[in-house]
């Protein structure tokens, strides 16, 4: 059976979804989470090619995720957030 790992693009669309029947406004959490710890050092989501350029590939995953931490509020502030069991500040979208 082939296994599926999911990009940047798919766990970004999947952090939008809320979840209104449990009273949080994130229905996957770590989706969010892993959107936060996975902001390459270039400030893009998805893969580098051997040049750690981005990718073509990137364009559709980092506005994805843009539009997923923009959904919930995040944004270029420095922020701690428990929740998601972030244990020290992540400043995001700095470039």
């Amino acid at each position: 059976m082939e296994v599926h790992t999911p990009s940047a693009y798919d766990i970004a669309w999947v952090a939008m979804v809320p979840s209104e029947k449990y009273g949080g406004p994130l229905m996957f959490p770590q989706c969010l989470k892993w959107i936060i710890e996975n902001q390459n050092f270039g400030g893009f989501w998805g893969g580098e090619d051997d040049c750690n350029s981005p990718t073509a590939d990137c364009l559709r995953a980092t506005l994805a995720c843009i539009a997923a931490l923009k959904t919930w509020g995040w944004g270029r502030d420095t922020y701690t957030w428990h929740e998601l069991g972030l244990r020290r500040p992540t400043v995001l979208l700095t470039t």
